[in-house]
């Protein structure tokens, strides 16, 4: 996270508020690399194929302009 605190709480207030926010960001804002860069929460809302065609169509747009710069097949 952006902003993690590592310095410790002042109270427990501070503590709960850091956690709610960072189980916030991890699950909606955070990509991760294991489920092809797309939020925890996208594939939970139906989102992540979507957004995974889209990918797909740009990165054939960029391959098909600049053929030179590929030098395998795009990932998934």
């Amino acid at each position: 996270m952006p902003n993690y605190q590592s310095k410790g709480f002042n109270d427990i207030i501070e503590a709960r508020l850091l956690g709610k926010n960072f189980v916030k960001w991890y699950n909606m804002e955070h990509w991760l690399c294991g489920i092809q860069f797309v939020t925890q929460a996208e594939p939970y809302a139906g989102l992540d194929k979507e957004i995974l065609k889209k990918r797909t169509k740009v990165y054939e747009a960029a391959r098909q302009a600049n053929p030179k710069r590929w030098s395998a097949d795009i990932r998934n």
